[in-house]
């Protein structure tokens, strides 16, 4: 399969899978929100995984999707943070869940891994 497809295959399964997400206007509790679906999906998954080098996610899906979620946070801020995550070997994509429309801009990869951003808004 093409990457470009897999990519949209990817990206299709997410936002069906996030589609449920509740907003929260605090990060903690998106992200428990985030982690019933997981639970309830009965999806592989580590919360606050340690990648190394300092860096740790949010979550780890199926061992190789980091997962961050986000409330706040400047793009530049977010978009380095996302950077070194997809450095690591074991990343072999990236999601961010925020609640930041600014965050919707952010580019389609990343150390060429698929970047999706997801946005909850308070409006869904």
């Amino acid at each position: 399969m093409a990457k470009r497809a897999k990519e949209a295959r990817l990206r299709d399964l997410l936002f069906e899978f996030c589609g449920s997400l509740q907003f929260a206007a605090e990060e903690r509790k998106l992200a428990d929100n985030f982690e019933t679906i997981l639970r309830n999906d009965r999806t592989e998954y580590q919360r606050e995984h340690d990648l190394g080098a300092g860096d740790r996610v949010d979550f780890f899906v199926n061992g190789n999707l980091a997962v961050e979620i986000k409330t706040n946070g400047s793009y530049t801020a977010v978009l380095q943070q996302l950077s070194r995550y997809a450095q690591h070997d074991q990343v072999r994509g990236v999601l961010l869940v925020t609640t930041r429309a600014e965050h919707k801009r952010m580019p389609p990869e990343l150390a060429n891994k698929p970047l999706i951003v997801y946005w909850v808004s308070p409006l869904q």
